[in-house]
């Protein structure tokens, strides 16, 4: 069974319906930034699950749309957003819940949610495993089915997102997981192949390192350096190869009852070499057509889509789909271009771009961070300063940041990372004071002309920065006298009321920030205001940086 057609519409970028038609073996998502790649990821993996049955690594066959996509209050509307489409249908349906097409609603849900870390011990080489649950707004893409089930397809879906990234020597404490001898030669042998290494399967094994995240790394462990010094592309590519042989194990296990299964990677190409790429595709591709595997996958790489190009001649079931927008809310799809598309599309759309609407890609850590930087944007007037960058709008951890920015810098020398104030290097426990540290890196720089790197305004994190602010104003502070605000009820006494709970709950900053959204707005703009010197020194030299960014790029189109 698989996905042969996929149709968005009322969703994001998805405005107007948009139909992607999906190859029986591989397809690939590409176009310009933030054109709703994931998206179309994330919805393809929420389709099925399988119970029972676990990967190599320990997670669960199944892809939830919740856990890929940050919900938007103010953009995510409830209702009909999708349907899929299913060819080559298993003989007895009702055992798989599966369909011919399954229609798509999406609810919003509060929910609750467990996040693991591990501790190491003190004096000794163990860690302690900590939980906790964190409560949340849930946005889930339901099936619409005629016997009201909300069922999803019994089949086995894998997503790998874009967190698998970050360098497992950038976690503070991991536990590790032995694979069996026979999966792990099979892996090092694939692994070997397709990044050019010279491995010895006797002297070198494969290990799983749960680090809190969803997906534990996949890590090579040898004689000559061990699992903490993998680079993002051994990972990269050991999270890849053992998610496709946990396909192969399930499928000897299942037998006849196994009806293929669905893979979705975001970003296939990032951190590997123009070689490796080609070589893993190869691969993809040769065990797709062994396992009946869907793959989907998005990649940016031109080299990747002229090789993809080649192979697509002698296998039909390879579908590109280049996505583009000319309309806001209108995608336009280009099903399996000529290969001269790619070049001269890419380079055409580039040049447009340099010359019309330069774009620089910024990466924050969450919404708040991003709500922060445009709402300092704007009080300094500077929208037409900063009016071509682009946000994305996922979360992403610190570290995650900080190890893209340092590890791939190649890649991402033409965008923008920005860090939360708890960052700052004046901080003594700042995380990324003892990045630099640890690593006695020199030309990694932070809030310069020459860096990518930049730390927002304040000294903690922006929840309690707004709450410390708020509760230590003079009572005769000129946003009481705030027309909005006055006329909400807000006073010297009403913000002492909103402070429900105990200020030493780590939640605590969090919740009363969510809590009190409607007037954050407000807040933020009396803190940047009362805080100009500091704000206008930060948006100095991030124009600076910006401005470096756009002529490099001209420089290069």
């Amino acid at each position: 069974m698989w996905i042969n057609k996929l149709t968005l519409h009322d969703y994001r970028a998805f405005k107007e319906e948009c139909t992607i038609e999906l190859g029986k073996n591989i397809t690939v998502i590409a176009g310009m930034n933030g054109i709703g790649k994931s998206t179309i990821l994330a919805v393809l993996t929420n389709v099925g699950e399988l119970t029972g049955q676990k990967t190599i690594n320990g997670s669960i066959f199944r892809g939830d749309f919740a856990d890929i996509i940050m919900y938007d209050e103010k953009f995510d509307t409830a209702g009909d957003k999708a349907s899929v489409y299913f060819s080559d249908l298993p003989a007895n349906l009702e055992k798989y819940k599966a369909a011919k097409k399954i229609n798509f609603r999406a609810s919003r849900h509060k929910a609750s949610k467990k996040e693991v870390k591990y501790k190491k011990i003190s004096d000794s080489n163990y860690y302690s495993k900590i939980s906790k649950e964190i409560n949340y707004v849930r946005y889930r893409l339901i099936p619409k089915r005629s016997n009201s089930s909300t069922a999803k397809v019994i089949w086995p879906s894998l997503y790998l997102g874009l967190s698998r990234l970050a360098p497992i020597g950038e976690y503070d404490s991991a536990n590790t997981k032995n694979i069996p001898k026979s999966i792990s030669d099979e892996i090092l042998a694939v692994h070997s192949e397709i990044l050019s290494e010279e491995l010895e399967l006797d002297t070198t094994t494969m290990l799983n390192v749960d680090v809190g995240t969803k997906h534990a790394k996949a890590t090579i462990n040898s004689q000559n350096y061990g699992y903490a010094s993998n680079s993002n592309g051994q990972d990269n590519t050991g999270q890849i190869i053992e998610s496709v042989l946990s396909f192969q194990i399930l499928k000897d296990k299942l037998g006849d009852d196994y009806i293929g299964g669905i893979l979705a990677i975001d970003e296939l190409d990032a951190s590997l070499h123009p070689a490796a790429q080609n070589r893993l595709f190869d691969w993809l591709l040769k065990k797709s057509l062994s396992l009946n595997l869907q793959i989907v996958f998005t990649t940016h790489s031109l080299t990747l889509l002229e090789h993809i190009s080649d192979s697509r001649f002698k296998n039909e079931d390879v579908i590109v789909n280049y996505l583009r927008c000319f309309t806001p809310g209108s995608i336009k799809v280009t099903k399996n271009p000529i290969k001269q598309f790619y070049r001269y599309d890419l380079q055409e759309t580039y040049s447009k771009i340099l010359s019309e609407s330069q774009h620089v890609s910024v990466y924050t850590e969450d919404e708040v961070s991003r709500m922060f930087l445009k709402k300092i944007i704007s009080m300094m007037k500077m929208e037409k300063d900063f009016s071509n960058m682009k946000f994305f709008d996922f979360n992403i951890s610190c570290n995650s940041l900080i190890a893209l920015a340092d590890e791939d810098y190649r890649t991402f020398e033409t965008h923008l990372f920005i860090l939360d104030p708890d960052l700052s290097l004046e901080n003594d426990d700042s995380s990324l004071k003892e990045y630099i540290s640890k690593r006695s890196i020199v030309n990694f720089k932070v809030n310069q002309l020459i860096s990518n790197v930049f730390v927002l305004p304040g000294n903690t994190s922006i929840e309690k920065m707004i709450w410390e602010y708020v509760n230590n104003l003079d009572s005769n502070h000129k946003l009481f006298d705030d027309i909005y605000l006055s006329n909400s009820g807000i006073n010297p006494k009403t913000i002492k009321n909103m402070n429900n709970g105990q200020d030493t709950d780590k939640n605590f900053y969090k919740h009363w920030f969510t809590d009190n959204s409607i007037y954050i707005d407000y807040f933020m703009k009396y803190w940047i205001n009362d805080h100009e010197a500091e704000v206008k020194k930060f948006c100095s030299i991030l124009k600076k940086s910006y401005d470096r960014i756009i002529n490099s790029l001209g420089d290069n189109s």
